[in-house]
Order: structure tokens, then sequence, then C-alpha cells
């Protein structure tokens, strides 16, 4: 009787920490370590494994997906061995997600076909509903909507499909025929969709329906009908506060007032779109920033929590001294790698983000392949009054020294884009030589840093539309009437040993309209590769551009990706790979 009163207190617990995970992950992660500490000084295995999957969500809530899959995949090898497909599949389930969260729509696939057995063997209908929907979405995000339909129409054939599940996979099924261009078949299936999601007060999918049938109405020139929808789905999106939802809802707005003419409100809804996108934008950098914080926090508890443990604990035989040892390196190892990762979101962060750069050019492509996971390249945009500027730079060094590098040139470049003079690409070289010098030079003393960059810099007038070039230790390709005009570069570095004077050369474009802009690192022309083994050279990546030029831009991004990556073969990485290309 003892046993199975403490198996319900068992239960009520973890009843305890699903409701605070819902209201506050952050809380809940901690109350998932008191449990699992409780659980090690006196569970049985069950209750330990049930704790582990608990404790994977947690993770997984709070942004550290590699830890998610590490205690997730432990409590799955329990369950599996035991054979509780019931439980399995909640772990199953757990991994789905972190694989969707991950961009490895493969592996949640395999993963979700799993879970879709095991729901099955466990006689879980409910769950099994869930699952089948889940192995539809994937496969609308692997493009095979066919498959995706044959599934969510699984979903539907079950009586006991809740009203609300019903919603969700009636939407996804509008989504599906939506992607498939099939609008007479969509819109049915989205009014039905945002009936049931009123009957349930599911508003997020009613909204969602009303989102998809404007852009389907839009498409077909039905303003009326589209703005309508428009008007359900904003109210929803403002009352209910779903604000990251808002930015397309604006943006369609401002497409309809531009069909029917209405220029002046077009103009007032693009503001709008770009004020709250922006917004959003520093809200998620902010979060993100707050996450790496709170997940750099955690780590360093567990890591003290850890090797205060292992002092307390006797070293009984060598053996497990060394594998104690290992056991430790391994997982400084591992911790090294995710400050790295951490620190890649940040220095991803300081970059132009996608919406800024299709608002600043008509087309473009961006090349990013660091040779470690962060990078000494970057690239930067400024949108002042008079010019937008590009740049693209070369740090000293690569990784962790040159992530470093670029940030010390991100903030030199924001600080000299600012100085009255900085109003052409060789004066912006000028002071920005200046500010790097002095960056890693305070004192002046004897010994200098010889650290700086390489940097291309683009100018584009926005009244006149005229394009000016400056270029420090790195040459720039144009394409412009048909022909690939290479732009010479000044063979001086920014930054760099000392040099009292340093004089940079404008290259005057002309009227930009029309042309093609590439700009790239010294990583794609010193990589060595090829049937030869050799370097690239400057003239293989002109040969390469003159190749694609003539291409879309996407289809240009796509080629130059297959080239390096067949140029380099089995060759090591020797730098950081970087492209950017803008055409007007």
């Amino acid at each position: 009787m003892l046993k199975e009163e403490l198996h319900i207190a068992f239960e009520k617990v973890l009843e305890s920490g699903e409701e605070i995970l819902r209201e506050d992950p952050r809380r809940a992660f901690a109350y998932a370590q008191e449990i699992a500490e409780q659980m090690e000084a006196g569970g049985d295995e069950f209750q330990i494994n049930k704790v582990r999957e608990f404790t994977a969500r947690c993770y997984q809530s709070n942004g550290n997906y590699h830890r998610a899959l590490q205690v997730c995949l432990e409590a799955l090898q329990y369950f599996e061995s035991v054979k509780d497909y019931s439980n399995a599949a909640m772990c199953l389930n757990t991994l789905g997600a972190v694989y969707n969260y991950l961009g490895d729509y493969e592996k949640r696939l395999q993963t979700n076909l799993t879970c879709l057995s095991y729901r099955r063997k466990g006689g879980d209908e409910a769950g099994e509903i869930s699952t089948l929907s889940n192995i539809g979405d994937t496969y609308n995000t692997l493009g095979n909507h066919d498959k995706a339909l044959e599934y969510f129409q699984l979903c539907l054939q079950f009586n006991s499909i809740s009203p609300r599940t019903k919603a969700i996979v009636v939407h996804n099924i509008g989504e599906t025929e939506f992607f498939k261009g099939n609008y007479s078949a969509a819109i049915p299936q989205f009014e039905e969709s945002i009936q049931l999601a009123k009957n349930t007060s599911y508003y997020i999918i009613e909204e969602a329906g009303n989102a998809f049938l404007a852009r389907i109405y839009f498409t077909e020139k039905n303003i009326p009908k589209a703005i309508t929808h428009l008007d359900a789905a904003e109210k929803i999106i403002r009352d209910k506060k779903y604000t990251g939802e808002l930015p397309p809802i604006l943006k369609l707005r401002a497409q309809c007032a531009e069909y029917t003419g209405d220029h002046a409100g077009a103009t007032e809804l693009y503001k709008q779109y770009i004020t709250i996108t922006e917004q959003i934008r520093k809200d998620n950098d902010t979060r993100s920033m707050q996450d790496l914080q709170f997940a750099y926090r955690v780590e360093k508890l567990q890591e003290e929590n850890r090797i205060h443990k292992e002092k307390n604990q006797a070293l009984r035989q060598a053996y497990l001294k060394i594998a104690q040892q290992n056991r430790l390196i391994e997982e400084k190892n591992r911790s090294i790698t995710d400050s790295i990762n951490y620190a890649l979101k940040i220095q991803t962060a300081l970059l132009p983000s996608p919406w800024r750069m299709a608002r600043a050019f008509q087309e473009y492509f961006i090349i990013s392949q660091p040779r470690d996971i962060v990078s000494g390249d970057f690239y930067w945009l400024h949108e002042g009054d008079k010019y937008i500027t590009l740049a693209l730079a070369d740090c000293t060094g690569h990784g962790v020294p040159g992530a470093l590098m670029s940030i010390v040139g991100i903030d030199c470049l924001n600080i000299a884009i600012t100085d009255e003079s900085a109003n052409d690409p060789a004066s912006l070289l000028k002071i920005l030589n200046s500010k790097i010098v002095s960056a890693l030079n305070p004192e002046k003393g004897s010994v200098q840093s010889t650290d700086g960059m390489d940097i291309s810099v683009l100018m584009i007038d926005k009244h006149s539309g005229h394009a000016t070039i400056a270029s420090a230790n790195r040459p720039v390709y144009v394409h412009t009437s048909g022909e690939l005009l290479e732009i010479k570069q000044d063979k001086i570095s920014i930054g760099g040993y000392y040099v009292d004077y340093k004089e940079f050369t404008n290259h005057s474009l002309g009227s930009a309209k029309g042309m093609t802009i590439y700009m790239f690192s010294d990583g794609i022309p010193d990589q060595f590769g090829g049937e030869r083994g050799k370097k690239l050279k400057s003239k293989g990546v002109r040969n390469l551009v003159s190749s694609v030029m003539d291409q879309s831009m996407e289809i240009q991004e796509q080629r130059i990706n297959e080239f390096i990556h067949s140029w380099k073969g089995n060759q090591e990485q020797l730098d950081d790979i970087s492209m950017i290309a803008v055409r007007f």
C-alpha cells in the first residue's frame, strides 16, 4: 500500500511540473532539477526516466536543444528496453519537436513514424491523431504535399477526434492545398477550420485561416474579400496580442492599397510594417540574449554542482578515475562547443537581418561558410538619409579570434559612419582605419597590434542611384551591360601595422540600375582544391562569377555554393568563405 501511495504522490508531483511548464518554462526547469535530485536519492528506474522525459521538455522550452536530445534519448532507451510504448512515444514526440526546431526534418520524419507505431501499440488514439498530424506537417515542410494530405485525411477518420484537433487538421489541409496552388480546394477548408476554431475559442487557428484566405483573394484580385479577412485576422491579433503575426497582415494591406491606387495609404501601412517588424526583431534579440544568459547560468550551476559532487566521491579504483577524467574532458569540450554556438547566435544578431537586406536591395544573395563555427568575415549595412552603405570585411584570423575582431570591426563601422565626412567609401575607410588602430592600440605603446581587416565598401546615393566603391585589399566585380568589370583594390589593409597616412580610392560606377556587384573574402581564391589541389585564385573566382552572372540571384547562389563544395572536395577549408552580391 505504501508503494502505491508513493506512486500516486509522484504522479501529482509531475502534474504540478506540467502546469509550471505551461506557465513559466524557466521555473519548470528548476523544479525538474529538484525532482531529479530526489529521484536519484530514492526513486526507481521508471520514475527516474519519467523525470528525464519531463526535464528534456524543459530543456526544449528553454532553447537548449542539445541537452534536450541527450536527456530524452536516455529516457527513450529505458522505456524501449521495458517495452513501455506509451512513454517511449512521449519521448519520441519530444525528440520530433527538437529536430523540428533544429531544422533536421528528415530526422523529425523518422522519429514521427516510429512514434506513430508506438502510439498504436500503446492504444493511444488521441496521441495517434496528433502524431499523424505531425507527420503530415513534416511532409509539407519537405515539399511532399500529396503525402501530407494522405496523413491529414487519416486524422479525420477517427470519430474520437476533438473539435480543436479537427480545426488544426482541417486548417493544415487548407494550407497544403494552398501550397499546391489549389485555391478552390483550399478556400472551403479554411472556412471550415475558421468555424471550428470559433466554436472552440481557438483564436490562433481562426486568425491563421483568415490570413490565408486574404492571401488567396488578393492573388485572385478580389480586394474587398481580401480586406474582409484581413480585418478579421487583425482584430484577433490585436485583441489577443499576437504581435508576431501582425507584419504579414500589414504588408498585405499595403499591397491591397497599392493595387487600388491608394498610394498614400500604402506608404503609411509600409511604414507601420517596417516599424513593428523592427520592434519584433529587437524584442527577439533581447529575448535571445536573455535566453543565452539563462542557459549559461544553468550550465554554470550544473557544472559547479557536478564538480562539487565529484569532489565528495571516493575514487575506489584506478579504472573509475580514468573513466571519470575522460568524462570530464568530454563534457568540457562540449561546454566549449556550446559556448561557441552561443557566440554564433550573438554574432549573427549583429549582422543585418534578411528583411533589412531585402528592403535595401532589389535582389541579393549571401554566401557564408565559416571555417569554424564562428567567423572572422562579416557583412554590414547602413541606411542613412542620403546613402545606403554595404560592406564585406575579412578580419585577421578565423574562429573565435576572428569573430572577436569582427565585433570590433562592426562597432568601429557603426561609429565611423556617423562622422560628417563619411560621405563616400574612401572617406569611410580612412575613418574606419583610424578607429581600428585606436581601438587596438589604446595606449599607443611600443608593441602594436597587427590585427585588422580587408574590406570592400559600396555606397549608393538614394536620390540619384549613383554607385561608388572603395576597397582595401580586395577586388570587386561589377556585372553591367553584359560585361564583368573588375574594380582594382587599394593594396593596403585596415589596421595592421601602423602607417601614418593611408589613402583609399573611390571608383565611380555611375547609375547602379541594372548592375550586379560582387564582393568576396580571400577565403574563396585562397582555397586549395580541384583536380590538382591548387588555389582557386582571383582568376578562378572571376571565371566562376562570369559563368553564372546572367542567371537569377537564387540560381547564382546555388551554383556558387555547389562549385565551392565541389572545388574543396576532401581538402581542408583554410579560411572563412564569404561572398555577397546585390542587384539593382
